[in-house]
């Protein structure tokens, strides 16, 4: 089995290169990252067809508010790739809002075609966030119609649809795609960058940290509103992260001596900011499976996480933390005031995170479960086509 791979940026999709490349299942991946850029992954540049211009045309379309262009960079990428696919794979893997032409053009070539959605169904993503937005009473970027009506086309089209969780896969079936045409398959870290401290962690500190995009989707606005209410003395709270223009208008009345913003830090710098929290949070709203979460787990920290930030993947109740519903701040805020009351448990529960992903979720793991469903999903594909 031989896979194609193409994304319009990196996501977790240099990750997935890796792995096919390392059991030599890789065929090619597209990108629009310079070649250089999979490389780092281990990736050989001879199997990297990389495309620049198109990420270029894809940030500056991001940054074209009032109007969301995107739809537009990504009609560009796809088209991009569908030109140059060739028969040299069984398996096409494109990221969805950007793959619906490639999709085409594989499926022609006889590749099984395979949209990788990291998020929930998109038109869950839309209600969710349309109805917080409207709660909250402020005009956020909601996906584009014409998005929306790729991404659903992409489900239609695609022999399998690949989700990190169950909760993602559940969004799905909820809205008519039958179980058999997911592939659920977690994502996962990176051992040799995130790892517990060297010292251990002061038991009297108690500081929690949330690291990824600072907006109303990942529930900043929530996690600041619990932490709030939280009454522990000398508790901080950290956001590390870019911020989204959506929240700049409040970061005015959510910062104070407790809670600080610290802007995009790289993926090497953000073991320094596991290591010196006492606790992960993350009150997501909407998303499929914040890799953040077991980068947190990897350096020894418990989490407090709502289900709909794909927690429920990773965190037991009561031994790697608390998973408590989304939008509930009282939940979220009760499981902080949980995990700080008693610091033996917490470091416990640290103890556990770190194990737990070492035995299950690191990217060679995802790497052996997602080669697997490919190879099943093939066989189901001949199976049919024997028995038509």
């Amino acid at each position: 089995m031989k896979a194609i791979v193409s994304v319009l940026g990196r996501f977790h999709a240099f990750y997935l290169a890796q792995e096919l490349y390392a059991r030599d299942k890789l065929a090619r991946l597209y990108t629009s990252y310079p070649r250089a850029q999979a490389e780092r992954y281990g990736v050989p540049g001879k199997l990297v067809e990389s495309s620049p211009l198109h990420e270029v045309f894809n940030r500056a379309a991001q940054r074209a508010l009032p109007f969301d262009v995107r739809h537009l960079a990504h009609a560009a990428f796809e088209g991009h790739v569908a030109r140059r696919l060739r028969p040299e794979a069984d398996v096409f893997t494109g990221w969805s809002g950007s793959s619906l032409a490639a999709l085409r053009a594989a499926r022609e070539l006889g590749m099984l075609a395979v949209v990788e959605r990291g998020s929930t169904h998109i038109e869950h993503q839309r209600d969710v966030m349309r109805a917080e937005y409207d709660r909250l009473g402020v005009r956020g970027r909601m996906p584009h119609p014409r998005t929306v009506e790729k991404e659903l086309a992409e489900y239609e089209l695609a022999d399998r649809i690949a989700v990190p969780t169950r909760f993602c896969a559940r969004t799905f079936t909820e809205r008519g795609v039958p179980p058999e045409k997911l592939i659920q398959v977690p994502y996962g870290v990176s051992l040799d960058t995130f790892r517990p401290p060297e010292k251990e962690r002061d038991p009297r500190a108690f500081r929690i940290v949330q690291c990824g995009n600072v907006s109303f989707r990942k529930g900043a606005h929530l996690l600041v509103e619990a932490f709030r209410g939280l009454d522990v003395p000398g508790a901080r709270l950290d956001f590390v992260g870019p911020i989204a223009r959506e929240v700049e208008p409040f970061l005015a009345d959510w910062r104070s001596d407790a809670i600080a913003f610290h802007g995009r830090v790289s993926q090497s710098e953000l073991p320094r900011f596991y290591h010196r929290a006492s606790v992960f949070a993350m009150a997501s709203l909407e998303e499929g499976m914040a890799m953040v979460i077991a980068q947190a787990m990897a350096t020894g920290l418990p989490v407090v996480a709502t289900e709909a930030s794909g927690a429920g993947e990773l965190v037991r109740d009561d031994l790697e933390g608390y998973v408590v519903p989304a939008g509930d701040v009282d939940a979220l805020r009760a499981r902080l005031r949980a995990a700080y009351r008693v610091p033996e448990i917490r470091a416990e529960m640290g103890r556990s995170s770190a194990e737990r992903v070492a035995g299950g979720f690191t990217w060679a793991d995802y790497g052996r479960r997602i080669a697997a469903a490919y190879e099943r999903a093939l066989r189901e594909r001949a199976r049919g086509r024997k028995a038509g």
